[in-house]
């Protein structure tokens, strides 16, 4: 998918606030994710499908935020890119970002709303991606006791 360059494009202040973490109206699943970057070159390129590749020495991307709304029908995706400007925050790389955190709280961010992408966009660019979610309203460990099928294998 190629996306317009944000190079040039007009970033809309607005005063700090912290990032909520995922959440719904009524939580019946929470969990944990974690991802890891592809560097094969046939894969997708998250800065390019952000509009920061042209830039990628002044950009940082710091969150990706997935969201779909279905009720059985096709998803529609909401896709969020968080980066960090790390020209006009005045940091070099991690260590001057945990500087810009502690002066301000956090890392400020521009949200970067990805148009027309999908979580299949995204997954092209990682190596993997693993989503868990546990229904909410048990508070115990769960315990592996077997393996199935389903359908069943030969």
């Amino acid at each position: 998918m190629a996306s317009a360059s944000l190079v040039g494009m007009d970033k809309r202040k607005k005063d700090l606030e912290v990032i909520p973490e995922a959440e719904s109206a009524y939580g019946d699943w929470k969990g944990t994710s974690c991802a890891e970057n592809s560097l094969m070159v046939t894969s997708g390129d998250l800065y390019e499908l952000a509009g920061l590749a042209a830039e990628r020495d002044r950009w940082l991307i710091v969150g990706i935020d997935i969201h779909a709304h279905s009720h059985g029908a096709d998803p529609r995706w909401t896709i969020h890119v968080y980066a960090a400007d790390l020209e006009e925050l005045g940091a070099t790389g991690v260590n001057g970002l945990n500087q810009v955190a502690a002066k301000h709280g956090g890392i400020p961010v521009v949200d970067v709303l990805l148009h027309d992408a999908t979580l299949d966009d995204v997954i092209k660019c990682m190596k993997l991606l693993n989503v868990q979610l546990r229904n909410s309203y048990l508070q115990h460990p769960l315990l592996h006791a077997a393996y199935a099928d389903h359908p069943a294998q030969d």
